[in-house]
């Protein structure tokens, strides 16, 4: 279970929710809970990601280095080819892999010892194996190196050295402030406020994640540490869809780490090895059908090294997504991941307003849905809604697949959190506005009718 507590970020004031099983919260447009949604997500993508995206800044900054030391020496050493293969027999075996007929080719040196560990000593004994290798090649072919390029190559050899006093502790900070750029850009802490902000998040009762902000909006502590959430399938539109492998032409771009949306975009398109002796397809395989049945066909994304492409199989008829109701594409992201057997206990679906792109009775049917993967599949779910309908259909359905003790409901007022316990009057008095404005229009129309009757 986890305890999620944020103090003055965005527009929210104090928020205290429960995630466990099914957490719905209910509140008008401008609430702040699609902000909740957001720190939920990124505070857990942080905590999963940023030692992948410090393994990646390590290996950007020992790529350019040597990219920079390879022109160096490319440009001396091919210049004398034919000297050069005269003295490769010379080589050690180890050195000798990087030349081919004379030339210098030392990709390999980088595939080779591309650092793939946050771990301090394998990052420094791969930086360390580099500058051996280039070291030995720069004294071994001294005579064939111009003074200038020679003072070069051990100004960059050193560069490579001092990447080894970084530290993963050093940028953690920075790291982390890099997640919440990406979701907030400069917007994260409550510009209502001037008390200070905070982000906590605890798992049974551990502390796994803490930033604390002074009133000048400076970071002042922060705290990462490990959750049994491992995924964090964020649904913002059931429009991702439509532009699914156009965003996947960016997977190499080492920045999409830092978005949630690119997990998803991930997810939906990969399939999630299951041990196959632990692996229960029945569950599964029953909500694929009522989903199935729900919306009479099944998305399919098929990759290959030639194509990659989506589309809605319903019957024989094979439709192009931008062709299909955002209503299906809805029910379609579930479909897609259960079928690639994400849904799991390591999971959490996060869901921005389901009601937008469904009819009232397919909101009902999405309801159950949801219920069902948490009780067969064990991932957690947080809903924000401003449909009583959603919020009437978990109550009810949570009820009757008996997950009632794992859900829970909440409500924003004046942008803070308040627990409903078994009594959704409130917040159904705050959603369904529109009626009273409804009825006082009816009645100033019947007023105004018997006065122009008089």
């Amino acid at each position: 279970m986890l305890d999620i507590t944020i103090k003055n970020i965005g527009i929210l004031n104090n928020i205290e929710m429960k995630i466990d099983g099914i957490t719905v919260v209910g509140a008008k447009n401008d609430s702040g809970k699609s902000t909740i949604s957001k720190v939920l997500g990124t505070s857990l993508l942080s905590m999963n990601k940023y030692k992948d995206v410090f393994l990646d800044y390590i290996n950007d900054q020992v790529r350019s280095i040597f990219f920079k030391i390879e022109g160096t020496l490319e440009n001396n050493l091919n210049n004398h080819g034919s000297q050069i293969l005269k003295t490769i027999d010379e080589l050690p075996l180890e050195y000798k892999n990087y030349f081919n007929l004379g030339t210098f080719e030392p990709y390999n040196i980088y595939i080779d010892l591309r650092i793939r560990s946050t771990n301090v000593k394998d990052i420094d004994n791969r930086i360390d194996k580099m500058i051996r290798v280039f070291s030995f090649i720069k004294n071994h072919f001294f005579d064939y190196i111009t003074d200038n390029d020679k003072n070069r190559l051990s100004s960059l050899i050193k560069d490579l050295d001092d990447i080894k006093g970084i530290k993963i502790k050093d940028v953690e900070e920075t790291l982390l402030l890099r997640f919440f750029a990406k979701s907030f850009r400069e917007n994260l802490v409550n510009f209502h406020s001037f008390e200070p902000s905070r982000i906590s998040i605890k798992e049974n009762s551990n502390t796994i994640f803490e930033m604390n902000f002074d009133k000048q909006n400076r970071l002042k502590k922060h705290f990462i540490g490990n959750t049994s959430i491992k995924n964090i399938a964020y649904i913002e539109s059931p429009q991702i869809i439509d532009h699914l492998f156009e965003s996947i032409l960016n997977r190499f771009d080492d920045s999409n780490k830092l978005k949630y949306t690119n997990q998803l975009q991930y997810m939906l398109t990969n399939q999630f090895k299951n041990n196959p002796l632990f692996d229960d397809n029945s569950n599964r395989n029953f909500v694929l059908n009522k989903i199935f049945e729900i919306i009479e066909g099944e998305m399919k994304a098929e990759t290959s090294e030639t194509i990659d492409e989506i589309y809605f199989q319903k019957g024989n008829y094979r439709i192009e997504t931008i062709n299909v109701a955002t209503g299906i594409k809805s029910f379609s992201l579930i479909q897609l991941l259960l079928k690639n057997n994400w849904v799991n206990d390591e999971m959490l679906i996060i869901i921005d307003e389901p009601e937008i792109n469904l009819h009232p009775e397919w909101q009902v049917k999405y309801a159950e849905i949801l219920v069902l993967i948490q009780k067969y599949m064990g991932c957690k779910i947080y809903i924000n809604t401003h449909s009583s309908y959603i919020i009437e259909a978990i109550d009810l359905y949570s009820k009757k697949y008996d997950l009632k003790s794992q859900t829970n409901y909440y409500m924003l007022d004046e942008y803070s959190s308040e627990f409903l316990d078994n009594d959704f009057r409130p917040i159904f008095k705050q959603l369904n506005g529109a009626f009273d404005i409804l009825d006082e229009e009816k009645i100033n129309d019947f007023l105004n009718f018997g006065t122009e009757n008089e």
